[in-house]
């Protein structure tokens, strides 16, 4: 954690709806950090928090990503206001990813292109999606490892609006099913990183809706 970087702020409303927001990091004290007043990642608009609104904060410490819980303890006014949220110790924060990132099984609509033009472009949906890659289902093996793949990555917001996400990713394997269908994974290439930052938030905020369904099913 350094003074000026992004963290990542998600808290449920009154009304039972994920909000998602943003902040910067102005100061870090032994036990305290001291934030930017959260931004809505969809309106862009400042968010007031409550004294004491518990909330959940992931972050990125070089390829690995940590979240922990944490709540307001005060506020103060530096050069702007800002907030002093609890800072809990090293061992408290979880480094919520397997591998690289955290990889979600969901559908997303995809589409792909050859930047060589080897096969005609296609669309697809994912068997899975992380913020370093994808797999999608495909009936013909097309791609090679040593061709670049374009993607166009549709992610559906809470708000029912969209995020379309281009970047490039190279094609590591296939998985065979049955039916002549398999999957295809891919890893992204020079991904950038606010549209990276809007995958994970997408997993982040599938894997809490699936385990909320589990939960409900499990009573």
């Amino acid at each position: 954690m350094k003074i000026g970087e992004t963290l990542h702020i998600t808290f449920e409303s009154d009304d039972g709806n994920i909000v998602k927001c943003h902040s910067k990091i102005v100061d870090l004290r032994d036990k305290e950090l001291l934030i930017g007043y959260p931004i809505h990642e969809e309106t862009q608009k400042t968010i007031y928090l409550p004294q004491h609104t518990t909330f959940t904060v992931t972050y990125r410490d070089n390829m690995n990503v940590y979240e922990f819980q944490s709540f307001i303890v005060g506020r103060k006014i530096e050069t702007l206001p800002v907030l002093i949220i609890d800072l809990p110790p090293v061992e408290k924060r979880v480094r919520i990813q397997r591998r690289r990132y955290v990889r979600i099984d969901t559908a997303v609509d995809v589409a792909l292109q050859c930047t060589e033009d080897t096969f005609a472009p296609l669309t697809s949906t994912t068997k899975d999606i992380s913020g370093g890659g994808l797999s999608v289902f495909v009936r013909e093996q097309i791609f090679n490892k040593d061709i670049p793949v374009k993607l166009t990555i549709v992610l559906r917001r809470d708000d029912k609006a969209f995020d379309y996400i281009f970047t490039e990713a190279k094609f590591v394997r296939y998985i065979p099913l049955e039916d002549n269908l398999q999957i295809a994974s891919f890893q992204f290439i020079d991904l950038d990183q606010k549209d990276q930052q809007k995958i994970i938030t997408y997993c982040f905020q599938k894997e809490r809706e699936q385990r909320k369904q589990q939960t409900l099913l499990d009573n």
